[in-house]
């Protein structure tokens, strides 16, 4: 029961120093640590001079068992319907590896 509305995730790239970007809004660089919340999922885009851009995606997922036992729990239930702390984020570490930009 209550996974909680928010969850960390760890986001570094190779190399370093890449600007984090979250459904288009900077998120600061790597290596950075961000709370988000667990019922959305997100996209995640890497970037840095000289390299292409590297994208990932974090997704949010309801956990089947927590909801069973929330049905079994009635009062837990309501607790955590309220508080959307049925979901979770599959991805809470990221290493992206940034490849050079290649010339024309």
């Amino acid at each position: 029961m209550f996974l909680g509305a928010y969850d960390y995730v760890d986001l570094k790239s190779k190399p370093a120093g890449a600007t984090v970007l979250i459904d288009g809004v900077e998120k600061g660089k790597t290596p950075v640590e961000l709370e988000l919340e667990t019922n959305k999922s997100y996209i995640v885009v890497f970037r840095k001079d000289g390299y292409e851009d590297a994208i990932y995606s974090i997704t949010s997922h309801t956990s089947a068992m927590v909801v069973v036992l929330d049905v079994l729990f009635w009062p837990a239930l309501i607790i955590d319907a309220v508080g959307q702390t049925w979901y979770y984020l599959e991805e809470t570490e990221i290493e992206a590896k940034l490849e050079v930009k290649k010339l024309n």
